[in-house]
């Protein structure tokens, strides 16, 4: 029994007189604390871990993207050419609050739609733009339809690949095409309450969709390229600092 004893004892001894010569010499040689000992692994290992979670915008600066491109509207262009969809889509891909991002397109809609009927009503406007813009009946209808493009925008938070916002784009425009038109049509003043009424409305609206086609993809192109360029140039007016981000 005292031989058993001494025996453990001795081989405790022993482990412990290892582990002071050796414990204190010992390397730690796994990748992350390797990475860990340098300046620039410090920042991989702080890209690694960001790019685990979704991407944390400045409400500001996408609070000013969004007026900004709203605001073009005042610009002479072709019919339906505008950023509205492109715009409520980055609304709802960037803005964190989503009751922002569904309130701060609206609002910009708004202003704009002001403008325009301050400008109708001076003969500001030329071309096809002085027939007539700002306020008209159809603006409630207008406004839901844009708080659910903004709902699609929502989709994008997590993934804003190409085929991602351009399937996006796609989306909202039929959307917008079906629902606005279809609105025209409720309303009872220029076409007949039948189907032949509607299909007549949607087919009268066909030429216009075009050039609302070509405006999404282009100002979704310059909403969320211009995005992706920034946050590989200037991630510091876009992005929340990465100390924030654990």
């Amino acid at each position: 029994m005292g031989d058993t004893i001494a025996g453990r004892y001795r081989t405790t001894t022993r482990r412990a007189s290892f582990s002071k010569r050796h414990g204190a010499n010992s390397v730690d040689t796994s990748p992350a604390s390797s990475l860990a000992e340098s300046p620039r692994g410090t920042a991989a290992l702080n890209l690694r871990r960001r790019a685990k979670l979704p991407m944390c915008y400045k409400t500001g600066s996408m609070a000013c993207i969004i007026l900004l491109a709203m605001f073009s509207r005042l610009v002479p262009h072709p019919p339906n050419f505008t950023p509205m969809i492109a715009v409520a889509l980055f609304a709802g891909a960037t803005l964190s609050s989503r009751w922002l991002a569904l309130l701060l397109p609206l609002a910009a809609m708004l202003l704009s739609d002001a403008a325009l009927e301050a400008a109708t009503r001076m003969h500001l406007l030329g071309g096809w733009l002085a027939m007539g813009h700002g306020f008209h009946r159809g603006m409630l209808m207008i406004y839901v339809i844009f708080a659910l493009i903004t709902a699609i925008g929502f989709l994008l938070r997590e993934r804003k690949t190409v085929v991602a916002v351009s399937s996006s784009v796609l989306a909202a425009s039929i959307a917008f095409f079906v629902l606005a038109n279809f609105g025209v049509w409720a309303e009872g003043a220029i076409y007949p309450h039948t189907m032949d009424g509607l299909w007549q409305c949607y087919l009268a609206a066909l030429p216009f969709q075009k050039w609302s086609l070509l405006g999404n993809a282009f100002y979704a192109l310059v909403l969320f390229g211009g995005l992706a360029l920034l946050e590989q140039t200037m991630p510091s007016i876009v992005l929340r600092p990465a100390a924030s981000v654990r």
